[in-house]
This record gives structure tokens, sequence and C-alpha cells, in this order.
């Protein structure tokens, strides 16, 4: 369970992490160096977000009951 909750902690910082880079590379010019780090930014941003996403559905779903 702390897992799960370490996920959800991390949730926030996820999403700073995936906006506003988003929101900055619309005001970047395509080929500069802060464009090019600003799009890294996202990706890695992106792809936290997924990791996290993913961990919470693992961590909420109900154990699976075994017949003996």
């Amino acid at each position: 369970m702390i897992i799960g909750q370490m996920a959800k902690a991390a949730l926030p910082v996820a999403i700073f992490f995936t906006v506003v880079p988003g929101l900055l590379l619309l005001a970047e010019h395509p080929g500069t160096a802060g464009f090019v780090i600003t799009a890294f930014t996202l990706m890695l941003g992106v792809i936290f977000l997924i990791v996290i996403v993913v961990i919470l559905c693992i961590t909420r779903r109900p154990p699976s009951k075994e017949k003996s």
C-alpha cells in the first residue's frame, strides 16, 4: 500500500511536469535549444505520468479470490 500512497503523492508533480512544458512549448521557437529542452521535459513528464497512472491502477485492483 505504500507504493500506492507514493504514487498518489507524485501525481500532482507528474501533472505539473506535463502541463507546464506543454504550455511553454507554445511560446518557444522550433529549432532552438529552449524548444528541444522543453520538448524533452514534456516527454519525461508524459512518461512519468503514465508510470504513475499504471501504478495507481495496479494498486487499486481488488485482490483476486482463489478457490481452494
